[in-house]
């Protein structure tokens, strides 16, 4: 080892995947992007398709089905839809 590498006993482990849920999807009767409704580690964001949260996950693409997120990391996530069908 050299200067300040760490064994593999000293190394931190990664932190754990983020908890997301899609739980609120809306389309609005004015033309524009539907919004949906995402807990993300337990704290709420609403989001429209090509917004980013202040936490730095994107709205790809939405549906009432599913919702494709991007996170602060780069990864492209696909979650399903987990909220009340009317």
């Amino acid at each position: 080892m050299t200067g300040k590498e760490l064994s593999p006993a000293e190394t931190p482990p990664p932190p754990p995947p983020p908890a997301v849920r899609y739980i609120g999807f809306a389309r609005y009767a004015a033309p524009g992007p539907p919004a949906a409704i995402l807990m993300i580690n337990e704290r709420p964001w609403a989001l429209a398709e090509g917004e980013t949260a202040p936490n730095g996950w994107t709205a790809l693409k939405i549906t009432d089905k599913e919702i494709t997120l991007r996170s602060p990391e780069g990864n492209t996530l696909v979650f399903l839809y987990e909220g009340e069908r009317p």
